[in-house]
This record gives C-alpha cells, sequence and structure tokens, in this order.
C-alpha cells in the first residue's frame, strides 16, 4: 500500500505535474518582460497566433485524418508564427530585434 502510494506521489510530482508543463509553454513569454512594449508585442502576437490557428484548426478539423491531426496543427501553428515574426521584422525593427528567437518559441 504504501509502495502504491509513493508511486501516485512520485508520478503526480515528478513525471505528471500540469503545472511544471504549462509553464513551459510560457517560456518565450517570461524571457522577453524586461520592458513593457516588448510584453505587450509578445502577448499580441501571441494571441493572434492562438485565435488564428485555431480558427483554421477548426475549420479543417473535418478534412485532417485523425493520424496526422498533431502534424498539421504543428505546421498551421508554425505558419503563423512566421507571419508574426515577418511583421515584426518588417514593420518593428528594433523590437524584432529585442525578442530575438523568442518570437519562434510561440510554436512551443
Amino acid at each position: 500500500m504504501t509502495e502504491k502510494i509513493n508511486e501516485v506521489i512520485s508520478r503526480n510530482v515528478w513525471k505528471d505535474n500540469q503545472v511544471l508543463r504549462q509553464i513551459l509553454g510560457i517560456c518565450s513569454s517570461l524571457a522577453v518582460t524586461n520592458l513593457m512594449i516588448n510584453s505587450l508585442v509578445m502577448g499580441v502576437g501571441l494571441t493572434f497566433v492562438t485565435a488564428f490557428s485555431s480558427l483554421t484548426i477548426s475549420l479543417l478539423r473535418n478534412a485532417i485524418p485523425h493520424r496526422i491531426r498533431m502534424i498539421v496543427q504543428t505546421l498551421i501553428i508554425a505558419a503563423y508564427v512566421i507571419l508574426v515574426d515577418i511583421y515584426l521584422k518588417a514593420n518593428m525593427v528594433d523590437i524584432s530585434k529585442a525578442l530575438g528567437p523568442y518570437v519562434g518559441l510561440i510554436i512551443t
């Protein structure tokens, strides 16, 4: 009985800890919070990518085979991240340099 309890605790603390998994997803946002404008642009970019990738995926959900759904979702998210990165490089050069590679981490 004690061994089973130890297994459950170990699994929930280290292997299946949702808090740690969710925090890893916001690493790119945490990395650029040194200035308000950087945080704002990163937040807007993240919102844009999340909203439009969700919209695109929901429109294509019946056309995407179940076997490749995750791959297609990742490709759609990557496409929107690339659009945000191109926009930043074209219109907000200083912010694009400040954000650097962190914009690409939105894909995570």
